[in-house]
């Protein structure tokens, strides 16, 4: 080949012309392969980095740079955000073994490649750098910005690691009669080791047979070394496992309990063969998860406004909306101090609250936040005047001083306290409610504010709610989509150019030096960076403000970090200088980020006004009326934490609890006993705020104590008598059964979990029983039809009499089973066994009987209203197999239960329709309202198939007529069709995040004819995108899957074989014998049979 540079004839393999000694590739250190990218694309390794010192690029494999600064400590200063974290070695220690046993390099390769994909997947979203040293996966978790939290998610992907794992284990154990041998193991490391290969010799104890092992977890562990344990034994169970010299002092290793955190592999699969299932799509790494209906090409007959805007412009755009929504990433925010000011500026007073998952564990403590701020009320309870009194809100009063109203029930006290904070809202006149880190906020407090909004009228004040990036307000208070009143802005990167603007002073001397440049580079478009270099470098004496100037006063060595947490880390650390301010921002990370004055002067700060003004200065606070205010509480206080040492945090704990503890409320107690280490008064703290929170009916806070107790119970067994907790968990189960069975299932799901667990271990087949039929319904109700399945087994196995007839008579019980039976199998695919439970209850079923049957809580009307809706699953069941016996199914429903099937006219209007007739609707106005989204569909399919914005626009009133009715398949189908649209006209970007946000869904949900559509249609988008390879993969895999229930759905099935055949046909794979595959599609599709899928 020529060189690029000099254009002379040199060798094909050379990284370095010998002439003109232009560099023409990049080896490798670690792998040896080429390339031209600073990071190696084969393992990650990083090749070059930039010296801290003085700019110049070098190479990690030197061990200092020219200028004599260490190589090791430039890559730590640019890739770690804390001089510790946990690292994860990741190891499969008997592939030697099982490349022997395949016996074949290729079924070997295939194998592996599999096995690597599989473990690949499980690193989406994972903010670290990830290294692969031959056989070995090191992830270190260098981004994180402290030790404790990096331990913490470290153990969090090593057990989905394992949970991944399990079944491919069971499958080769019993093909192979060996185990993976999968080994994690979790260690300390320093910043400076970051690329190192660091390997820990784990075989004392690894390879030992465990009594009652669980077959697919033979060979598998998480080993820990004693730092990772010390930071999370309070959540995991761990055994010890041996001790080793380091340094001379003895480290000791810990192992995970995996038993209690890996659940077992699906009975449905156990007969999959030797291969990885893995998810085969899933959403590109470290892309932001979109909103589906944010900035809309088409007007989905939405009322409100998105908007998109950059910090700088925020403020101009602001809009007078009633309600406001800011999303951004964290580093993006605008200041809160700016937002406020600017508020205040329209003559609207502010009432502020943050959102936190400590919060969490305060009954109404959103709205307790707001009523303090407005009457400007201390945070310490023992500090409110007693004269204070606001009649009309007396029990808001006493619900402060932890006095819950008087009332019948949760539920009665529960609803009072939504209409007391309504109440309060309605009072406010000229006030800007202001909520921060709304992505935190519970269920109880997002009712509240629904039950105030009330249809949108008569809302009296401003709302500006600021959320991440990741939740959007509008998916969680119902109803915002259709009103005017509410605006959306997504922040985004703002430019350099717009940033100057803000800048008051003249600058040209500052934009021409270094630290300007340096800023550019790292600032990645964040208003708050760009802000915070320039006073670092002030505090640094580096720039001064003269005369209206900035001028560079002098060249200092001064490293300024390339992400905004570490630059934050080095302001704190320049901020230590002024103790009293620093210890201030400590305490905020206690006691919340609106401290009173006389607070702050309790807790022993000399001079509170100098340090006030110190924080107000450098632009960590603001203050108004005695009360201080840490802007962008959320985003800071995480980085005062990680700065903070174990003897400070020990020191703050125990100076709060001395000089303000008499008459803290118990949340911020509990909290500080837990940073104590105090389990015994922790345990009793969360009980007792357990019951607080019942009382003043806040579900969420009281689950969230109960599951705060719970966690901890096997650190206080010995503290506590053992009654006491057995009696404690016995009233969770009673407040389960007889306060919370109907509400948020989701949320009690995990408590529930705990408690069935516990029963389990106590073989107590009554409470099992009784907990699974609340967890089913759970599970049904968020359609998680897999965790559904196996609650329905542990039910039926503990049945006595497991049987539709028992002595004559048909067993109510059983029955009411199977129809849940048939709404799980519909929904994972099993089309054939649901027909099949269908039929049997068909069988027995007679209109004589109905009356008999029915449960007590039961009208006849209504249990006849729910068997039918579960037949109509049978019905589609029956359409998906193109089962012949549909008629006949509709005449065995009329026989039963002596009425039609009301859906039946949609069900047939959809079968004709895909035989290749023309949808002409009649009667929808007299049809049920799941028919009218059926026909609204088909109308659409039949009339705007070419007009893709008028299809999306009705496709989305399809949608929320579905979303009403709680039809989740058919929402979700609705979402595919506008991406459907969105790709269409060239908006594939869009049409890709609806695709993979519904495939995740449907893949945790386990609905089969959604996880396959979905598929069907990102095949499509990619074989539009000239993708021909991922597409082919995606369809064989689809149709292997569609091959696992022996292609019951003949719908699904046809749409994958003739796209199969469409793709093979037009690259023309030679290896394909696709004259077999169109004699099978056309065998399906004979007589005219589906013709619409097929033209």
């Amino acid at each position: 080949m020529k060189c690029p540079k000099c254009h002379k004839t040199i060798s094909d393999n050379l990284t370095v012309c010998p002439y003109c000694h232009k560099v023409l590739a990049l080896e490798c250190p670690n792998c040896h392969s080429l390339g031209e990218s600073p990071v190696c694309e084969k393992c990650g390794y990083i090749i070059l980095t930039k010296c801290s010192k003085c700019g110049k690029t070098v190479s990690t494999s030197a061990q200092k740079c020219k200028c004599g600064f260490p190589v090791k400590t430039s890559v730590a200063y640019q890739e770690c955000e804390t001089d510790e974290f946990a690292s994860l070695i990741i190891q499969f220690s008997s592939l030697k073994n099982i490349r022997r046993l395949l016996g074949s390099q290729e079924l070997f390769t295939k194998f592996f490649f599999r096995l690597r994909n599989l473990l690949m997947a499980q690193f989406k979203g994972i903010d670290g750098k990830i290294i692969n040293y031959n056989d070995t996966f090191i992830i270190n978790m260098n981004k994180e910005l402290s030790f404790p939290t990096s331990a913490n998610k470290a153990i969090r992907l090593a057990i989905k690691i394992i949970n991944a794992f399990s079944e491919l284990n069971a499958n080769v154990i019993e093909e192979l009669s060996t185990p993976l041998k999968l080994n994690i193991t979790i260690i300390k490391k320093s910043s400076e080791e970051l690329l190192d290969k660091t390997i820990v010799d784990t075989n004392v104890k690894l390879l030992s047979v465990k009594k009652n092992e669980k077959r697919y977890l033979k060979g598998m562990q998480i080993i820990l070394d004693q730092y990772v344990c010390d930071c999370i034994s309070k959540d995991y169970k761990t055994d010890s496992l041996y001790s080793v010299e380091q340094n001379g002092t003895p480290l000791m290793f810990y192992e995970i309990l995996l038993d209690s955190y890996v659940l077992p592999p699906s009975e449905k699969n156990t007969d999959v063969q030797l291969e990885v299932h893995q998810k085969e799509i899933t959403k590109p790494a470290n892309e932001p998860s979109d909103d589906i209906y944010s900035f809309k090409v088409f007007d989905i007959n939405a009322k409100c406004k998105f908007e998109k805007v950059n910090a700088v412009s925020l403020l101009d755009k602001l809009q007078n909306n009633k309600i406001i929504s800011i999303r951004s990433e964290k580093d993006l925010e605008i200041r809160t101090g700016d937002l406020v000011n600017y508020l205040e500026s329209k003559g609207l007073k502010p009432v502020r609250a943050i959102c936190s998952e400590e919060l969490n564990y305060k009954p109404w403590g959103v709205f307790e936040q707001l009523f303090k701020d407005y009457y400007g009320l201390s945070f310490h309870k023992a500090l409110i005047p007693p004269d204070f009194d606001v009649k009309r809100f007396k029990a808001i009063i006493d619900l402060i001083n932890s006095k819950p109203r008087k009332a019948s029930t949760p539920e009665d006290a529960r609803f009072a306290y939504m209409e007391d904070f309504g109440a309060f809202l309605s009072s406010l006149k000229n006030c800007a409610v202001i909520i921060e880190g709304f992505e935190y906020m519970d269920d109880t407090s997002i009712q509240t504010l629904e039950l105030y909004f009330d249809r949108f009228k008569n809302i009296n004040v401003q709302f500006v709610f600021i959320t991440d990036s990741e939740t959007s307000l509008h998916s969680k208070v119902k109803g915002l989509l259709r009103t005017p009143l509410y605006t959306e802005y997504t922040l985004q990167k703002s430019n350099m150019d717009s940033i100057l603007t803000t800048v008051k002073e003249e600058a040209s001397d500052f934009i021409q030096s270094f630290f300007f440049e340096k800023i550019k580079e790292n600032y990645n478009g964040s208003l708050l960076y760009f802000d915070n270099a320039l006073k670092y470098l002030i505090e640094k004496n580096i720039l001064i403000n003269f005369d209206g100037r900035l001028i560079i006063k002098n060249n200092g060595s001064v490293i300024l970090p390339n992400s905004l947490a570490g630059l934050l880390k080095a302001r704190l650390k320049e901020l230590s200088k002024d103790m009293d301010a620093s210890m201030i921002l400590a305490y905020s990370t206690y006691l919340g980020g609106r401290l009173d004055f006389e607070v702050i002067t309790k807790l022993g700060i000399k001079n509170t006004e100098k340090a006030v003004q110190t924080l107000i200065n450098t632009g960590f606070a603001y203050s108004e009326n005695n009360v201080l205010y840490i802007n962008n509480y959320n985003l800071v206080k995480p980085v005062i934490q990680a700065s903070l040492k174990k003897n400070v945090n020990e020191f703050l704990a125990k100076n709060i609890l001395a000089n303000i503890g008499k008459g803290l409320d118990d949340t911020t107690t509990l909290l500080i006993m837990g940073k104590l280490s105090l389990f015994k008064e922790e345990y009793l703290l969360l009980w007792r705020n357990s019951q607080f929170a019942m009382a003043a009916g806040d579900y969420d806070s009281y689950l969230k104590n109960c599951l705060g107790f719970l966690s901890l119970i096997e650190h206080i067994e010995n503290n506590i008598p053992e009654e006491d907790i057995e009696n404690n968990k016995k009233e969770v189960y009673q407040n389960i059964l007889m306060s919370l069975y109907n509400y948020s299932p989701e949320k009690i799901y995990a408590i529930e979990n705990v408690l069935l667990i516990d029963a389990m271990n106590e073989n107590n087949d009554e409470k099992i029983v009784k907990l699974s039929n609340l967890m089913l319904q759970g599970a049904l109700i968020a359609s998680n039809y897999t965790d559904a399945l196996t609650l329905l087994h542990n039910i039926l196995t503990r049945m006595p009499n497991p049987t539709l007839v028992v002595d004559g008579n048909i067993n109510t019980k059983f029955l009411l089973l199977s129809l849940v039976n048939i709404e799980i199998l519909f929904n994972i695919g099993d089309f054939a066994q649901c027909v099949d439970v269908a039929k049997d209850l068909l069988g027995i079923l007679q209109p004589t009987v109905i009356e008999k049957i029915k449960p007590a809580s039961f009208s006849t009307n209504l249990f006849i209203g729910h068997m039918l809706e579960t037949f109509r699953l049978a019905a589609f069941a029956k359409l998906f197999l193109i089962d012949e016996g549909l008629d006949d199914l509709f005449q065995a429903i009329k026989a039963s239960l002596n009425t039609e099937l009301p859906d039946k006219d949609c069900i047939l209007a959809i079968r004709d329709f895909l035989n290749g007739q023309r949808f002409s609707p009649s009667n929808i106005e007299s049809s049920t309202a799941f028919a009218k989204v059926i026909y609204l569909i088909l109308q659409e399919f039949e009339q705007h198939s070419d007009d893709y914005k008028t299809f999306a626009q009705n496709i989305y009133q399809a949608k929320l007529l579905a979303a009403d009715l709680h039809q989740i398949q058919l929402e979700m189908f609705c979402d595919l069709l506008i991406a459907y649209s969105y790709a269409n006209i060239g908006i594939t970007k869009k049409a890709e995040i609806i695709y993979n946000d519904i495939l995740e869904k449907a893949e945790n949900s386990a609905i089969f004819n959604i996880l396959t559509l979905a598929r069907y249609f990102i095949a499509k988008l990619q074989i539009s995108e000239s993708k021909q390879d991922e597409a082919l993969l995606i369809i064989n895999d689809t149709l292997a899957l569609l091959q696992k229930y022996n292609n019951q759905s003949k719908i699904i099935y046809i749409l994958f074989e003739k796209l199969f055949i469409d793709l093979v046909k037009n690259e023309e794979f030679s290896s394909i014998d696709i004259e077999s595959e169109e004699q099978k599609l056309a065998l399906i599709t004979s007589n005219g049979c589906l013709s619409r899928l097929t033209n």
